[in-house]
């Protein structure tokens, strides 16, 4: 997805995991991280300019995923 096109509230699917190298989250961001799950676009996670999101799952659990991980449905 579009970083640009990325709005707080969007409802997203994830398609792929990537690298997490660099990511400067805690490990209950990191370990929820799931190919195929749903869930709603939350907020940017800060100091990474934009390219880290946090996604709250369907489920409750909240991932930090980067756009290229995740698409609208």
């Amino acid at each position: 997805m579009e970083l640009k096109n990325i709005i707080v509230g969007q409802r997203v699917r994830i398609t792929q995991l990537g690298s997490i190298k660099g990511f400067c989250v805690m490990h209950q961001y990191i370990s929820p991280r799931q190919v195929g799950i749903t869930g709603t676009v939350k907020t940017y996670v800060q100091g990474h300019g934009g390219y880290v999101w946090f996604i709250e799952h369907d489920d409750g659990k909240i991932g930090a995923y980067t756009p290229d991980e995740f698409e609208l449905i």
